[in-house]
């Protein structure tokens, strides 16, 4: 069954798990990416998960688990920029 991932984000099940979650949001990947298409974010302190929908219309909802680690490329190159740019911060 095809179902928007609109819909799954109005689920009466998933609308309890946001509001549980220390944060919630929405999010889209870049044209050409592996993530390409319409996210829902569901963020606590230690882990986050993605449900996403890619553009085409017959795409199939993925889900993707991430848990915090000590230290990310990613993570590292805004560190890099932040620090470069006089901004204070801190990690947690």
């Amino acid at each position: 069954m095809k179902t928007c991932i609109n819909n799954i984000r109005r689920l009466p099940g998933i609308e309890r798990i946001i509001a549980s979650c220390a944060g919630f949001g929405r999010s889209w990947g870049r044209k050409g990416s592996a993530l390409h298409g319409s996210h829902i974010v569901f963020i606590n302190p230690e882990e986050i998960v993605l449900v996403v929908q890619g553009k085409a219309k017959d795409s199939q909802i993925i889900l993707s688990h991430f848990v915090k680690v000590t230290r990310t490329k990613l993570g590292d190159n805004i560190i890099n920029e932040l620090t470069q740019q006089g901004i204070e911060f801190r990690e947690s």
